[in-house]
């Protein structure tokens, strides 16, 4: 019996061993398994965290070296842009002569350097220096002309630097800066796009390492929590080690670039890491998923309208559904200014494949849609140059696929864009010789050999409809940074027009040359787009030149302009050029074989091209030279009679005066009314008898201007206090508010005196009978200082405005009211104004009042010699 017991107590305590070493075991390999789940989540964390660092490293390296591309084609666009502005205001300042059109000029000269060393900074690479340094030389070579053009125009006049001009030779460098310029583009054009194609693979690697690493990570410490908590004994024992894992864990997390939230199944919050914080400017907060927009402030791109609570990615996954970069703006009181966040979402599953919670990792975006956005304005910029050019523009591939396709080559073509890209031109786009037949240097071709076809006029396209039209063509091929053909570009345009006008022109020659053999007029035909002259046999025969003599240029003809009258005849021709008129009448001298000068009217007819740009000049001489001579022996009597009528009418009007007075006897009543009307009628004649010797001193040029600084407010006033008697007795008020900035001004006090007398009587004259209303301005605007003078008063009617300053000419209106006028004081205005450098025009609306204006230039009114003064 004992013998037995004491076998089953051994039996029983090897079964307890055997129990406890299994217990061991197992305890052992719980530990194994939570420290192995641990350490593999620890090492997943910590390699997401590395490879995110990486590539975040990676990525704001491109971003750097995508925002330095964009930095780089801006500056080089403005370097063009320099360019473009400076040639521009050559053509403004040869035409126009204004100073101002130089600015552009003396900009791109001042900040070609800094710009070259600008982009330089950019790409400081060998092959890049060599390229700016190129362009740079070219650049400094078109300014070289420009300043040739200029310093021409000082010293030479309008001819000289036209010759300049036309020998093209600016124009031959600019085109080599451009080509130049637009292969450097280029080559940043596909640097942004290799730089945007990385960012884009790296933000897809960095959000597939997180959440993959998050899920995996969150995967396992769920599962080291689920065999913690099936054992509560062994929970408390590896709960050091947990703790310790999870302040790892937090470290891993918050080294984290990526914002990264976790929630229970529940919808609880229960990890932030620090990245989320500082993006997001708020951190963890207990609260229920129906309030995180309004705690975090999310918004939808609009930036207005609330994000749907339950669209959120974090609330999605708890819905098994998985979301991958949703575009949310985010909007607190931490984040004034709001930023823009991609956030993925994502469901935490358990080993059954329960759900047990929900990961959401966003990022930062502001920055990339800055630059997205700059590169969409950059691009949406160069689309609308593209579609608001006139030529017809398409590149091709090396295949010889369309990949672009501007409005006016579908225009003129009748193909759209969708029709035509990622096709072959030689499908779509059926270029022909002028004879119909394909060509066998045809343009295209020679671009594709890296040879450039520059523009030609004897190209056929036949368009979508079977249609022939005539175009001007050319190509060019397009290099990348290493210099590899990677396509070309072809510009065309429609010369339909052109050659319809171009056999008119030939039609007009003709014309032309029957016309001229019909009148004794020099006749002359200048073609723009030659720019030569053709004149008629009265050339030779009236003017004595001979048909040996170089007669068909611009140049002879300006240089046989007067001197004295070539700056005006200039100035008057640029302004019918760039006017819309297509007539005028201008009169000067014109130097015949002989040495001297004859007077001519010069009558012109300017016909222009259906876009407005001048096209042809026809013209007439006509020797008017006996007719001045009559003219001036006429002014010359009419000054002497007036002079001559001035001593007998003074004597009179004292002779009056004294016997009106009393001084050689009393007078009847009726004598008196007599006498008085014999006063006023001497008045009105030394009045008219002064207008006329002033207006043949000054068409005689024999009246002297001299300037003086003059205090014009109170010149003005001056005046003003004259005519207030005359005023008064007409009812009407004169409102005069004087400038008290205005610095005193150089005129001639008596000339402009009379101006503002003539103005001031005839608006006082010429008001209601009743609240008449006078009112005078000086003010000083941008080219010079205008004297103003309205009334309410009866006005000009529509049919007498264009004759207001001709002389002795009066409104029928004007006659009703005022029967005694001589017609003469508008006409001198006019004369004193132009004499002296300004001009007069009026605003009239007929039984409203007239406002006159007079114009005078910033400094002052231009002296002028003579041996008379106005009377």
């Amino acid at each position: 019996m004992k013998i037995k017991q004491s076998v089953q107590a051994k039996t029983d305590k090897k079964t307890l061993f055997k129990r406890d070493a299994v217990k061991r075991r197992e305890q052992t390999s719980i530990h194994t398994k939570i420290n192995l789940g641990l350490m593999s989540g620890l090492i997943i964390l910590l390699t997401v965290g590395i490879v995110s660092y990486n590539n975040m490293r990676s990525l704001v390296e491109a971003i750097n070296s995508r925002r330095q591309s964009f930095e780089f084609r801006l500056t080089l666009e403005r370097w063009l842009s320099d360019l473009t502005n400076a040639e521009v205001g050559q053509r403004g300042y040869l035409i126009t002569g204004r100073e101002s059109y130089l600015e552009p000029y003396k900009q791109a000269l001042a900040t070609r350097e800094a710009k070259a060393l600008q982009l330089k900074q950019f790409d400081n690479s060998e092959n890049m220096r060599l390229h700016i340094d190129e362009i740079n030389q070219l650049f400094t070579q078109r300014l070289n002309i420009i300043n040739a053009t200029i310093v021409a125009y000082n010293t030479q006049g309008f001819a000289a630097a036209q010759g300049i001009v036309m020998t093209d030779k600016g124009k031959a460098i600019s085109d080599q800066i451009r080509v130049r310029v637009a292969n450097l583009d280029t080559q940043r054009a596909n640097s942004i796009q290799q730089e945007t194609a990385r960012i884009t693979q790296l933000e897809q690697s960095t959000r597939f390492t997180i959440t993959a690493g998050a899920i995996l990570a969150g995967l396992i410490v769920v599962m080291a929590i689920l065999f913690i908590n099936s054992d509560l004994a062994k929970r408390k024992k590896t709960q050091k080690a947990l703790a310790e894992n999870e302040a790892r864990l937090r470290a891993i997390l918050d080294s984290m670039a990526e914002g990264l939230v976790v929630a229970n199944k529940k919808g609880d919050l229960i990890l932030f890491n620090q990245a989320a914080v500082d993006i997001l400017g708020v951190g963890l907060m207990k609260t229920s998923p129906d309030q995180w927009a309004k705690l975090y402030g999310n918004y939808l791109p609009d930036k207005i309208t609330p994000f749907p609570t339950n669209q959120f990615p974090l609330l999605l996954g708890l819905a098994g559904k998985v979301t991958h970069n949703v575009e949310i703006y985010v909007k607190n009181e931490k984040l004034n200014s709001g930023i823009f966040i991609t956030v993925s979402g994502s469901p935490l599953r358990d080993a059954k494949d329960t759900i047990i919670g929900s990961i959401a990792v966003f990022n930062n975006i502001t920055k990339q849609k800055e630059i997205e956005e700059k590169f969409f304005t950059e691009k949406v910029k160069a689309e609308t140059t593209l579609s608001s050019i006139g030529d017809g523009v398409f590149a091709l591939d090396t295949d010889g696929m369309i990949t672009l396709f501007n409005k006016a080559a579908e225009q003129i073509s009748g193909y759209t864009a969708e029709e035509v890209i990622g096709k072959s031109y030689k499908d779509i786009l059926r270029f022909r010789d002028e004879t119909g037949h394909q060509a066998r240097d045809l343009f295209i071709a020679k671009a594709q050999q890296g040879r450039t076809a520059t523009m030609q006029s004897h190209t056929i396209l036949i368009d979508k409809h079977g249609g022939m039209r005539p175009v001007a063509d050319s190509a060019a091929p397009i290099y990348d940074s290493a210099g590899k053909q990677r396509g070309i570009i072809v510009v065309f345009r429609d010369i339909t027009a052109e050659q319809k006008i171009e056999r008119e022109l030939e039609a007009s020659n003709e014309r032309f040359e029957l016309a001229s053999k019909a009148t004794t007029d020099a006749i002359y035909d200048m073609n723009f787009k030659t720019g030569r002259i053709v004149w008629s046999e009265a050339l030779y025969s009236q003017y004595g030149y001979t048909k040996k003599e170089r007669t068909d240029s611009l140049e002879w003809w300006t240089q046989h302009i007067h001197p004295d009258d070539a700056m005006r005849v200039e100035k008057e021709l640029n302004h019918l050029l760039q006017g819309k008129q297509k007539t005028g009448v201008y009169e000067y001298r014109f130097h015949k074989a002989d040495g001297t000068y004859a007077y001519v009217r010069d009558r012109l007819f300017l016909q222009r091209d259906p876009s407005g740009e001048p096209l042809r000049l026809i013209g007439s001489l006509l020797d008017i030279t006996k007719q001045k001579e009559l003219d001036q022996a006429k002014d010359e009597f009419i000054s002497l009679v007036s002079h001559q009528l001035r001593t007998p009418l003074t004597a009179i009007r004292l002779f009056t005066e004294m016997l009106i007075t009393g001084q050689v006897g009393s007078l009847q009543k009726e004598q008196y009314d007599y006498l008085e009307k014999v006063d006023i009628s001497t008045k009105r004649m030394i009045q008219l008898v002064g207008d006329i010797l002033n207006i043949s001193r000054i068409e005689l040029g024999r009246l002297k201007i001299k300037p003086q600084l003059t205090d014009v407010n109170k010149l003005i006033q001056s005046h003003i206090d004259e005519v207030r008697p005359l005023a008064a007795n007409k009812e009407v008020t004169i409102a005069f508010k004087p400038v008290a900035t205005l610095s005193p001004i150089a005129i001639d006090q008596l000339l402009f005196g009379q101006i503002i007398h003539n103005l001031v009587t005839n608006a006082i004259r010429y008001s209601r009978t009743q609240k008449g209303k006078v009112a005078l301005t000086f003010t000083k605007e941008k080219n010079g200082y205008v004297l103003c003078v309205s009334d309410n008063g009866i006005g000009i009617p529509a049919a007498a405005q264009p004759h207001i300053f001709q002389r002795f000419y009066r409104a029928d209106n004007a006659i009703k009211v005022e029967g005694e006028g001589t017609g003469l004081g508008l006409y001198l205005i006019k004369l004193i104004a132009e004499l002296s450098g300004g001009k007069v025009w009026f605003e009239s609306i007929e039984r409203k009042g007239a406002t006159f204006y007079v114009k005078i230039p910033l400094s002052g009114m231009k002296a002028k010699q003579g041996d008379k003064s106005l009377n």
